[in-house]
């Protein structure tokens, strides 16, 4: 059995899993997550990461993330952060129904990182020569807008 590994990757790095993460703004909304497309799946994966410590060095993002900001709120000058959870498979892919918004300052926040999830790809975990799967529990997404 795997030893239990726990992670928060960020969103605008690539490869930056041993890296660690301020905390998140205060001002989530959380609860008990809402997922990102009809009938989320339950997913059965190899080992599981949350934000307490950091992940071996081969599971990363391949590229950044193509997170777009909703455009009302970049007008309105909305800025905020939501934390997402999902599962990637030993390909490296986002399953399909395993995203899971956990808290969001906005919906539309939620939407954004929602739709980016579809698209990204990571480096497989690999320990000892195996590809898992992975759970990433709670990894923060921030927008913040440059003044």
């Amino acid at each position: 059995m795997l030893s239990r590994y726990t992670i928060i990757l960020l969103a605008c790095i690539a490869g930056c899993a041993s890296r660690r993460t301020p905390s998140v703004v205060s001002s989530l909304v959380a609860g008990s997550g809402r997922a990102c497309r009809q009938g989320d799946a339950a997913t059965a994966v190899d080992t599981t990461f949350d934000s307490s410590t950091n992940a071996p060095s081969t599971f990363y993002p391949i590229g950044p993330p193509h997170l777009q900001y909703p455009r009302q709120l970049r007008s309105q000058g909305v800025q905020g952060s939501v934390v997402a959870g999902y599962s990637v498979d030993t390909l490296g892919h986002v399953i399909p129904g395993s995203e899971r918004i956990v808290a969001e300052a906005h919906p539309e926040f939620g939407d954004a990182v929602c739709e980016m999830l579809k698209d990204l790809r990571f480096n497989p975990l690999v320990l000892n020569g195996r590809k898992y799967s992975v759970r990433v529990l709670e990894q923060p997404f921030t927008f913040s807008l440059i003044r």
